[in-house]
């Protein structure tokens, strides 16, 4: 489970580092995670309030639902750190991609979004509330 929920943790931190440099931001300088060099502080910041709703939920999905298995993991004979096989690696990409792009989350307009979509709504209000002084609301997730 941790080297699932660590591996996801990293892939929704490098989309949201990407989207903040995109939109002009600079992700080393966060308000929560202390700056330190290399650490994109700002994109952990913003990744924090999708780790349970994405993350930690796909994870226990993949589990549940006996989409990966045991046998789908190898460990690294140095340090024992476990690792996703090959195959296993192209359904978790799979599914993953599916989760992310699955439009089920409410919008301020009534129609549904998907969490890539939520990534840059978040970033554009982290953006107003920088800028204009408009309150900042974290992203809940309520299903």
């Amino acid at each position: 489970m941790n080297a699932l929920l660590s591996f996801g943790y990293t892939l929704i931190a490098n989309e949201i580092h990407s989207l903040l440099d995109a939109i002009g931001f600079d992700p080393y300088l966060g308000f929560f995670h202390q700056i330190d060099y290399g650490r994109p502080s700002l994109a952990l910041d913003l990744m924090e309030e999708f780790r349970h709703p994405l993350v930690d939920r796909f994870t226990v999905t993949l589990v549940n639902k006996g989409i990966l298995k045991r046998e789908d993991f190898s460990p690294e004979p140095a340090s024992g750190a476990m690792y996703l096989k090959p195959e296993a690696m192209k359904l978790y990409f799979r599914h993953f991609e599916h989760f992310l792009l699955e439009e089920t989350l409410p919008a301020d307009d009534g129609k549904s979004v998907s969490f890539r979509r939520c990534f840059q709504l978040q970033a554009q209000a982290m953006a107003q509330s920088l800028q204009k002084g408009t309150p900042y609301s974290p992203f809940r997730y309520g299903g």
